[in-house]
């Protein structure tokens, strides 16, 4: 993935953002120290894209996510059982926010998800001759997008969601 290759990327610090949410959730609702909220909590894990093939591998775990939603109705053991994997990993290689995220809520799900499908390209633009990078709409396939918004409006409005 050439965004993996700038060099001028800066890594995201998700234990920060994640760190500053539970401030601001804990101001915004008043809540003591270690007081959780029973809210649903969707932690959302980009770029699956790149890093999806790794849980069909030994090491993570041998097969491929679950699909969660089957003939239009949301499957909620495939999400749960695909929240569980994704936690695992999450463990391995960034376990504050599994920690922070469960410090906030009681009722915290992970997720895969990748907004573009593939990785971006590198191209010259034709204005600067600057080398950039952009998605590829060739290959523009996003997977996963919706799963966590049905997975909370099953739970918030469990009469307009289908689940098994």
């Amino acid at each position: 993935d050439p965004q993996l290759n700038s060099s001028g990327m800066q890594l995201d610090q998700q234990a920060i953002i994640m760190a500053e949410t539970e401030s601001r959730i804990a101001s915004i609702l008043n809540t003591g120290p270690g007081e959780q909220i029973s809210t649903p909590f969707a932690v959302l894990i980009g770029k699956c894209d790149l890093w999806e093939d790794y849980l069909s591998t030994p090491e993570g775990g041998g097969k491929p996510l679950l699909p969660a939603v089957v003939n239009g109705k949301l499957i909620r053991e495939n999400v749960e059982a695909n929240s569980q994997r994704l936690r695992k990993l999450m463990m391995k290689i960034q376990p504050a926010i599994c920690t922070t995220a469960e410090s906030i809520s009681d009722n915290v799900r992970y997720f895969a998800i990748s907004q573009l499908g593939c990785s971006p390209v590198t191209f010259e633009d034709e204005l600067t001759g600057v080398t950039r990078i952009g998605p590829d709409p060739n290959g523009i396939a996003p997977r996963y997008m919706c799963d966590a918004t049905l997975w909370m409006l099953s739970l918030l409005a469990p009469d307009y969601i289908p689940t098994v």
